[in-house]
This record gives C-alpha cells, sequence and structure tokens, in this order.
C-alpha cells in the first residue's frame, strides 16, 4: 500500500460557556479507565510514573507523559516513531497551553471489497466531545455523524468510518472535514475544518 497525503486545518470560531467539568488528567484517573490498555514506559528517579504508553499492536499509538506529582505533563500521538502527528502539553496545575496539530488525528483507510474502500478517522477524546461532523470527498459522496465511537485499540481515541467506490480519480483525492469540539475542561467550543488530500493513492 502506498500513499501520500497533505493536511490542512483551519480554526473557525469559539465561544466559552460559564461550564467547568471535572478532568482526567492525572495518572490516577487515567489508569482507573485504562489499566488494561496502558503500560508503564518510564518513570523518575522515586520511583513515580512519568510516561505511559498504549500496549501496542502496531506503530500506532498514544503516549502521555507525567510531572512527578502525577499530573499529565503531555500527550502525543505517534504514527511513525519516533515523530508524532499530535500534541497537547499542559502545566503543572492541568491548565493546557499548547497544541501542535489536529485532534483528528490519522485518516486510515483499506479497502473493504472489489468495489469500496473503507476510511477510519481517528479523534483524541480526552476531555473532549466530538459532533456535528461532515465529511464531503472530491468525487461527491457526503457524509454526517451526529456522535463518534470508542476506539477500542488506543485509550482516549473515537473514531468513525464511511465507505467510498472505487473510482479512477482515486489517484488524487481530497476529504473535506468540518467538526466540532467541546472541551469539557474548559467549556469552549471549536468548529475546525480539515482537509486530507491522498495523491498517487493505490490499494
Amino acid at each position: 500500500m502506498k500513499y501520500c497525503y497533505i493536511y490542512i486545518l483551519l480554526f473557525l470560531s469559539c465561544k466559552s460557556p460559564a461550564r467547568i467539568e471535572n478532568c482526567d488528567k492525572n495518572i490516577k484517573n487515567l489508569l482507573k479507565k485504562n489499566s488494561d490498555r496502558l503500560e508503564v514506559n518510564d518513570s523518575f528517579s522515586n520511583g513515580a510514573i512519568s510516561m505511559m504508553v498504549d500496549k501496542k499492536t502496531s506503530s500506532v499509538f498514544g503516549a502521555y507523559y507525567f510531572y512527578p506529582s502525577g499530573e499529565l505533563k503531555s500527550y502525543k500521538f505517534f504514527m511513525s516513531p519516533p515523530t508524532y502527528v499530535y500534541n497537547e502539553e499542559f502545566d503543572s496545575l492541568g491548565n493546557q497551553f499548547k497544541t501542535e496539530g489536529k485532534s483528528l488525528m490519522a485518516h486510515l483507510f483499506r479497502k473493504a471489497d472489489s468495489q469500496n474502500v473503507e476510511f477510519t478517522f481517528l479523534f483524541f477524546s480526552l476531555n473532549k466531545n466530538y459532533r456535528n461532523i461532515h465529511i464531503r470527498s472530491s468525487i461527491g459522496s457526503n457524509q454526517s455523524f451526529e456522535e463518534i465511537q470508542p476506539y477500542k485499540l488506543l485509550t482516549n481515541v473515537h473514531f468513525l468510518t464511511f465507505q467510498l467506490p472505487v473510482v479512477k480519480s482515486f489517484n488524487k483525492l481530497s476529504l473535506f472535514t468540518t467538526y466540532e469540539v467541546e472541551n469539557k475542561c474548559s467549556g469552549t467550543y471549536q468548529v475546525f475544518i480539515d482537509t486530507a488530500v491522498f495523491q498517487n493513492f493505490q490499494l
């Protein structure tokens, strides 16, 4: 399978309701929900956990980095280590101050059958809700999703899937996605536009 693709992400809008929820930003909360799917990768000299990763079944995985206090320092998502494609960073009080990449972290695909290609989109979902997801393709297909489902192979990742018919124009395919994200910690909403361009598309 050979392919290359280009991502473009645009931030459109933001609003801030006066509502703050409890957040899962420390080792205790993360392990409470995902203890069977995470493994310790590194520790501080006093034995405190400094890094945990998804139990890897492939080169695609997420990694959590912590302060000595156990608070989340950063999350990074890898598809071809050591380079990450998404990163969130937090200060020691739990305030997010940096984001690299997009929370729609990956566009995966496979040949479903002789007539269709199945796409799987992966979203980082720690303390996030997604809604009003609309996908338009350059071959004229449109898809809409009101919710997405937990992805069992990775922690704090949700996904959606859809299929497109195999056509000659797959030599260059563009997928245009708009989606709304609610940050449950800050109470903010954001709307994003994502463009994925697949070139030399081969199955």
